[in-house]
């Protein structure tokens, strides 16, 4: 228990209150100030934990620098590997794309080839068909050039049969028509 200070003794005892009555609360004081005080810290326990907690922080960093320096490793094995894995998958991209590329080249070669062939093949099917068509084009003109003449010459006969007839009939009229002026002619002298 602490000694009492007199200060606070004398205090007390100048409201009057009998020195005994007043050493009692003061005591009464002192035990109720020492059960909380005792979880209170110290200045001295401050500084204690200030300097654990400054070892202990230390500690932190020197684990994270650690860590840090072990992830800067990683990061640098895991670039190195993407970089190889990349310059692979480059190569094997370069090697797919020149197998494609001739792949393509090849296919286009034969589908020209083939449309050639197919273009001889359809060209020489209509060349055979247009000259088919010429010969028939030539005999059906032919044929019509014949029915045409014979049209022709039948209509001629036909005009010339008129022609005579109508010549006929024309010079029997104008004889008629002659013979009556000159009949007229004659009666008049």
């Amino acid at each position: 228990m602490r000694v009492m200070k007199t200060s606070s003794l004398e205090l007390l005892e100048k409201t009057q209150l009998p020195p005994a009555q007043a050493r009692a609360i003061l005591q009464a004081m002192e035990l109720e100030l020492a059960s909380h005080s005792s979880g209170l810290a110290s200045k001295a326990d401050i500084l204690d934990a200030l300097h654990e907690l400054g070892l202990k922080i230390e500690v932190l960093r020197g684990d994270t620098r650690t860590e840090i320096q072990t992830l800067r490793t990683e990061m640098q094995i895991f670039g190195g590997e993407l970089r190889t894995e990349m310059k692979a998958l480059g190569g094997e991209l370069r090697t797919e794309m020149k197998t494609l590329s001739g792949a393509l080249r090849t296919e286009m070669q034969t589908l020209g080839g083939e449309l050639r062939t197919e273009m001889q093949t359809l060209g020489g099917e209509l060349r055979t068909e247009m000259q088919t068509m010429s010969g028939a084009l030539r005999t059906e003109d032919a044929t019509l050039r014949g029915d045409l003449r014979t049209e022709i010459q039948a209509v001629r006969g036909e005009l010339i049969r008129e022609m005579k007839s109508t010549n006929r009939w024309n010079f029997a009229f104008w004889a008629t028509q002659f013979a009556a002026i000159l009949g007229v002619l004659k009666l008049v002298k």
